[in-house]
């Protein structure tokens, strides 16, 4: 007569702590602290960015507050934190939105090819 001994189930993998707050805010996503100021929406973070005063390429300089979101075709590469260079990469296209605090909705785009387009207001809340 033989006696079978079941072995112990292996042990489940340990997987690493994540912090929300080291992650948030990378890869194109909101941060969970303040948002970071804008200082050239020709030269945002890929994202989103706040706006609190008047800088090079806003919207409109007489509302320069509000929040922009900034995406490329080029990502956010792989430490997800990238900035449009100011001369726009080779195949690169990119589009921003920019929400005013006045309720307005501006947009514009760019490729390599020609740099940015004009900003154009969207939405304007009566």
């Amino acid at each position: 007569m033989a006696i079978y001994i079941k072995s112990p189930p292996p042990q489940p993998p340990q997987l690493p702590d994540i912090d929300p707050l080291a992650i948030a805010g990378l890869f194109g996503s909101i941060p969970a602290g303040p948002m970071e100021e804008i200082s050239d929406f020709n030269a945002a973070l890929m994202g989103f960015m706040r706006c609190t005063g008047n800088v090079p390429n806003e919207p409109d300089p007489k509302w320069p507050w509000g929040t922009v979101w900034t995406i490329s075709s080029k990502g956010v590469g792989s430490t997800g934190r990238r900035y449009i260079p100011v001369v726009l990469e080779q195949g690169e296209v990119t589009y921003q939105l920019f929400y005013a605090t006045s309720g307005s909705l501006y947009s514009r785009g760019g490729i390599w090819l020609t740099g940015w387009g004009k900003w154009m207001k969207i939405w304007s809340q009566a």
